[in-house]
C-alpha cells in the first residue's frame, strides 16, 4: 500500500513537471523582462514605488531619481514594484528569471492598477538586475507599468482599474 502511494506522488510529479515543460516549449518563456539595471551607486536614491518616470519601462532609469518626475506631467512609466528576486551567487537561468519576473510583475501590476493584465489598456515591464549587479549582490526587479499612452495632466495609474 505505502508502496503505491509513493509511485502515485512519482507519477504525479512527473506529469507536472512534462506539462510546465510543454507549457514552456509551447509558449515559450514570458518577454516581461524589458530591460536590466546596472548595480546602484552605494547611496544612491532609487526610483520608489508610486513614482512616475519619464522614460517608458525599457528606457527608465531606475538606479537613481534622475528619471523621477512629477504623475501630472508626461510620463512613460510607474513603479508599481520593487521586488527581491531569489537567487545564489549566480545569475539563475534566463527562463528561471523571466518566468519570476513575469510572475511577480503581473501580481504587482494588478495591485497597483486595480483591474487584471489582460483587461487593461496598459502595459508593463520588468527592469532586472544585470549580471554585473546580481555578481554585486543586488537582486532587485522594478516592476513598471507602462503609461506611455496617458496625456499630461492624467496623473498617475494607482487604482485607476483602467
Amino acid at each position: 500500500m505505502f508502496g503505491a502511494f509513493v509511485l502515485g506522488g512519482l507519477v504525479a510529479t512527473g506529469v507536472i513537471i512534462a506539462g510546465m515543460v510543454l507549457l514552456v516549449t509551447t509558449f515559450g518563456t514570458p518577454d516581461t523582462i524589458v530591460g536590466t539595471h546596472p548595480p546602484a551607486a552605494e547611496g544612491a536614491q532609487v526610483a520608489k514605488v508610486g513614482e512616475c518616470l519619464s522614460g517608458s519601462p525599457p528606457e527608465a532609469v531606475v538606479v537613481d531619481d534622475s528619471d523621477v518626475v512629477d504623475c501630472d506631467e508626461l510620463h512613460g512609466s510607474e513603479v508599481a514594484a520593487v521586488i527581491t528576486a531569489p537567487g545564489e551567487r549566480t545569475t539563475p537561468g534566463d527562463d528561471m528569471l523571466a518566468t519570476f519576473v513575469d510572475e511577480a510583475c503581473t501580481m504587482a501590476f494588478e495591485d497597483y492598477v486595480g483591474s487584471s493584465v489582460t483587461g487593461s489598456e496598459l502595459g508593463y515591464g520588468g527592469v532586472a538586475p544585470s549580471d554585473e549587479a546580481w555578481a554585486e549582490g543586488d537582486r532587485r526587479v522594478w516592476c513598471l507599468v507602462d503609461t506611455t499612452i496617458l496625456e499630461p495632466g492624467e496623473g498617475t495609474v494607482r487604482d485607476s482599474h483602467r
